[in-house]
């Protein structure tokens, strides 16, 4: 998937209400006589049950993932064939995060965890900056039928109701970052940036600006920039898929492959849809960290999910390449 597109992609998901599915991670069964299971509960400060929330057991000893879940609608989760040991157990909701460790031996480990849950108000709704309640009506008209022909690849319609949207209020932040991506998609990558600029001038705490923003950083290879600006787009809309997802490709440009991991695992939690494009990432993070049995796992889905993507080749190279150091591994493992 080009870098255009996926500009298009992050900025169609502000009216996309997003949710999370949750996964279990498949485990030997040979496992079984020296394992345990890790049950529990994950709720707000209040009390209220926290669905959806990622909840990771990270080996203490070694430092790595053993298995990973979400909560049910209720706050509850399991995770099942944990090899008896020392672990931390995480739960992730936005940038919000609670953390206790356990033992695990052959019985069932009780866990209860209290999270902030800054990333919504108390009733869920979004909150919406002050600068949209300066935006004339008829902008915001014109800037919704300029959102609505953007996301059905109407480029030209958009811009002329964009372009009509600003000419009636210079200063609609929504409105710079979908012409900034237009300048993009043209690749006018002066234009662009300067739009995502007078975005998050205009409103500061419009999120998407600045996730937007890391998406060209990163096209640019930028990374330590797009890290800088995406790590504040995070902080505005944590439930934003695209700004861990960002985040996780500027890491990668930085070697720095636990981060890369575990952001695309954010962003893989939120996404609404499968989207084939995490699996690669994930799967470059895993490779940087000699994960390659995993590794090889994401290749196989990402190119199951969409086999026509442009970088489904190079997918298919880093395969074979995975499969090698997992054999070479393996055969030096005996």
């Amino acid at each position: 998937m080009t870098a255009r597109v996926l500009l298009r992609v992050s900025l169609l998901s502000l009216v996309v209400s997003i949710s999370l599915f949750a996964q279990n991670m498949n485990t030997d069964q040979a496992t079984s006589m020296t394992s345990g299971t890790i049950t529990g509960s994950v709720r707000t400060l209040d009390g209220r049950p926290l669905a959806n929330a990622r909840v990771e057991a990270r080996d203490i000893d070694t430092g790595s993932m053993s298995a990973t879940t979400y909560t049910n609608e209720r706050g509850m989760f399991e995770l099942y064939n944990i090899r008896r040991g020392n672990y931390e157990i995480v739960a992730i909701s936005g940038v919000d995060e609670a953390h206790e460790r356990v033992q695990v031996g052959p019985m069932d480990v009780p866990v209860n965890l209290r999270i902030n849950a800054r990333g919504k108000a108390p009733d869920g709704s979004a909150t919406v900056s002050v600068a949209r309640f300066k935006v004339p009506e008829k902008a915001q008209k014109e800037y919704e039928k300029g959102a609505e022909a953007f996301k059905k690849n109407k480029l030209d319609e958009a811009h002329k109701h964009i372009d009509k949207a600003l000419s009636i209020y210079p200063n609609y932040a929504e409105a710079l970052v979908i012409r900034g991506l237009l300048s993009v998609d043209a690749n006018n990558m002066a234009a662009g940036e300067a739009d995502l600029q007078a975005a998050i001038k205009a409103d500061p705490s419009y999120g998407m600006g600045y996730i937007a923003m890391g998406a060209v950083l990163n096209q640019e290879r930028k990374f330590a920039d797009a890290k800088r600006v995406l790590q504040r787009g995070v902080a505005l809309a944590p439930d934003s898929w695209q700004a861990y997802f960002e985040l996780s490709k500027a890491a990668m440009g930085m070697s720095e492959y636990d981060a890369a991991l575990k952001n695309v695992e954010r962003a893989h939690g939120i996404v609404k849809n499968d989207y084939p494009p995490i699996h690669l990432i994930k799967a470059h993070a895993l490779m940087g960290l000699k994960q390659y049995e995993h590794a090889v796992a994401e290749l196989e889905q990402f190119l199951a999910r969409d086999p026509q993507n442009p970088n489904a080749e190079y997918a298919r190279n880093t395969l074979d390449r995975a499969k090698a150091f997992l054999a070479t591994n393996n055969t030096a493992s005996k």
